[in-house]
């Protein structure tokens, strides 16, 4: 089996603990402390140093080596081992990079584990504790994943559509239509009509949706199914927001370059008003597989 060597490290003071966003790459959209794979050469402390500097703008005068988490994959040779390291002593002021951003200071209590990778609850209280371990977490194939449900709108009129420039989270600095995911007791088009309003001020009316399609995304952690709709009716000023900056584009000038890799297989079918369903794999952030199909009638919710 091959291994490859990763290091973790969490900057603590009393009752709280520092963690980024992942931005881009593996584990985009998800809280982490910061590190990343062991370069050739590099020991593991000159590697978790490197590493937190590079991601957090901190340099760690002592690190306490805490534990190891060694990942394993259904059907996949490579052995991922993770040396966590934790420090109370940082030089330096918290900076957000192009890796992880924001960068955040979380109370113990507050940790946000629904927006981590899923193994984290289970031995993040031993880093909280300052107690040393040993984790084997094992990860079956992607269709067994968890899946998760989303909602997309974009509104399109006289020629144009809106996106919005993704600020933070999942998707930071790209255009995409407005959306997210759809809560607890809360169903597809509440959903739509709830994440369009507070991601640019704008109100759609139920009657006004026309619901186009399916797009469901497979990565190493879970699906992710999100339902597509466009409207050209609404009310409201247009604001930017924390999350989105607002631009209308001409349908036929739209940011392809900036925008995640599948959308120019499947927006073009949204700008035509065309029924469709399409499924995406990534793997480390790269596009390694998909399907798109048109469709002559409504295809179904699986939500």
């Amino acid at each position: 089996m091959k291994l490859k060597i990763y290091t973790l490290v969490f900057v603590k003071k009393r009752n709280e603990i520092l963690l980024g966003l992942k931005a881009r790459g593996f584990g985009v959209g998800l809280w982490n402390g910061f590190g990343g794979k062991v370069e050739k050469g590099e020991s593991i402390f000159e590697g978790a140093k490197r590493e937190l500097k590079e991601e957090s703008n901190l340099q760690a005068e002592n690190l306490n080596h805490l534990g190891v988490v060694t990942y394993e994959e259904e059907n996949n040779p490579v052995r991922s081992i993770v040396h966590v390291f934790i420090t109370y002593n940082v030089i330096g002021t918290v900076r957000g990079s192009e890796e992880m951003n924001p960068v955040k200071w979380f109370k113990f209590r507050d940790i946000p584990y629904q927006d981590m990778w899923p193994d984290a609850n289970l031995w993040y209280p031993y880093v909280l504790q300052d107690q040393y371990f040993l984790a084997l977490v094992k990860y079956v194939v992607v269709g067994t994943m968890p899946t998760t449900h989303y909602t997309l709108i974009f509104i399109k009129i006289n020629g144009y559509v809106l996106l919005g420039y993704k600020k933070r989270g999942l998707g930071v600095r790209k255009w995409n239509g407005y959306g997210g995911k759809i809560e607890v007791n809360e169903n597809v088009t509440d959903g739509v009509i709830r994440e369009l309003y507070e991601e640019s001020n704008l109100v759609v009316q139920k009657d006004n949706l026309k619901y186009l399609g399916v797009v469901t995304y497979n990565d190493r952690q879970h699906t992710r199914v999100v339902y597509i709709f466009t409207s050209s009716q609404f009310q409201g000023e247009l604001k930017e927001t924390e999350e989105m900056k607002p631009q209308w584009f001409n349908l036929n000038n739209l940011p392809y370059n900036n925008m995640w890799p599948d959308s120019q297989f499947w927006v073009p079918l949204v700008i035509n008003n065309q029924y469709f369903q399409a499924s995406f794999t990534y793997i480390n952030d790269e596009l390694n597989d998909y399907s798109v199909e048109r469709l002559s009638e409504l295809p179904d919710m699986i939500f």
